[in-house]
């Protein structure tokens, strides 16, 4: 009898693998929360330690059937197991963080569907990455990329609601009044952070970015919002977009694409760093546009005293 081995997968799995860190196990746990939503039939990890591979399996979820697991080292030490909760507290807010993270991973199964994460927490402190005339530090936290080299860049939200940062293309004329956000020649956006990473990634890798987002992931609505380019906007439900974002670059009656709004955004940065260096700092005129944005609207008290003058 001729014997066949089989190396390829034939069932609608997902398969998360990890090497070489002293939490795998737990790494795993979230990864297969990740893949979740493309089968819940069953599920189990198995843990190689050198010597000994050590394997776990059940039908259900991945919470439900790691539960019981996870209560056993209850009263341990969690160095390995975030979501084992120590205490009653902690026991709360694993309980709210369950329903929360399987909110998330059901709105990201139908959100951008040909683009998968490739870098996560990727740094620019050592790439000499210029933007504005200066080089680049810090860090954006995750980059999807497609197979043709598009992107898109996510900066994380762990609060309820990101509406206020959409944004729309801002040489749309209002209809009655006939003027547009791009008539005030310093212009910007108030929230640009993932837009100056979605420049940066284009000169740092070569990609094509082609939305700046924010994802909020608190709450019972996770939503991914911010600037992207029209291909990539909703236009009927689960068409694996953006989910329910309706404007993008360049906007209806608009001319500006999402390209030119990196340009521009770098642009006005640009300027406004000219002016920090030569030592013009000005306050903000109160009826301008701008003036909304121009003061923190929360100070803690334990740090900072408010000043309105």
């Amino acid at each position: 009898m001729e014997v066949i081995r089989d190396r390829e997968l034939h069932e609608e799995c997902g398969v998360f693998g990890i090497y070489g860190v002293p939490n795998a196990a737990s790494l795993t746990y979230y990864g297969l929360h990740a893949l979740q939503h493309r089968g819940q039939e069953a599920c189990g990890i198995a843990v190689n330690d050198g010597n000994l591979i050590s394997l776990y399996k059940d039908l259900g979820l991945v919470h439900e059937v790691f539960d019981e697991t996870l209560a056993e080292h209850a009263g341990k030490r969690g160095t390995e197991g975030p979501l084992v909760p120590l205490s009653a507290v902690e026991e709360r807010q694993v309980a709210e963080i369950l329903p929360q993270l399987e909110g998330v991973l059901a709105y990201e199964s139908e959100a951008l569907a040909p683009f998968a994460p490739r870098y996560l927490e990727f740094a620019f402190n050592e790439l000499k990455v210029e933007y504005a005339g200066w080089p680049l530090g810090g860090r954006i936290d995750r980059v999807d990329v497609d197979a043709e080299n598009r992107a898109v860049v996510i900066d994380y939200k762990h609060r309820t609601g990101v509406e206020e940062f959409k944004l729309a293309d801002p040489t749309v004329r209002d209809e009655e009044t006939g003027e547009a956000p791009i008539d005030d020649p310093r212009w910007l956006p108030p929230h640009t952070q993932t837009l100056i990473y979605a420049q940066a990634m284009r000169r740092a890798l070569g990609l094509d970015t082609r939305a700046a987002l924010y994802f909020s992931t608190k709450g019972s609505k996770p939503a991914l919002r911010g600037a992207a380019s029209a291909e990539l906007l909703e236009e009927e439900r689960g068409d694996g977009r953006i989910p329910g974002l309706k404007k993008g670059f360049p906007g209806e009656g608009g001319s500006m694409d999402f390209d030119a709004l990196l340009d521009r955004v770098e642009a006005g940065i640009a300027e406004r760093l000219r002016e920090l260096e030569a030592g013009n700092v000005a306050a903000v005129d109160p009826t301008s546009a701008q003036a909304a944005h121009a003061r923190c609207s929360y100070n803690h008290e334990g740090t900072f005293v408010r000043r309105d003058v």
